[in-house]
């Protein structure tokens, strides 16, 4: 397996995407790929996809913008730290 599509967050028919390819492969379109699969495979279940990044992380951000995504890419985030 060089890439994965996950949904690190799912609630409310809404599904988070979260993509990963291995080093070596990264830059040939394979994730691509996979986001694109599993918006199909949300949609045709009546499930909403979601995805959200920071602008400055183009390996993100560059294959939400060519699936279509633009309005709710960016928005706040919380950072939440266990203390000691």
């Amino acid at each position: 397996m060089v890439s994965h599509c996950i949904s690190v967050l799912a609630g409310a028919g809404e599904l988070e995407i979260g993509i990963g390819t291995e080093q070596p492969d990264r830059r040939r379109g394979f994730a691509l790929l996979a986001a694109s699969a599993f918006v199909e495979h949300c949609l045709a279940h009546g499930l909403a996809p979601i995805w959200g990044c920071f602008p400055e992380n183009v390996p993100s951000y560059t294959p939400a913008k060519r699936l279509g995504f633009e309005d709710g890419l960016l928005f706040p985030i919380c950072f939440w730290e266990e203390g000691g």
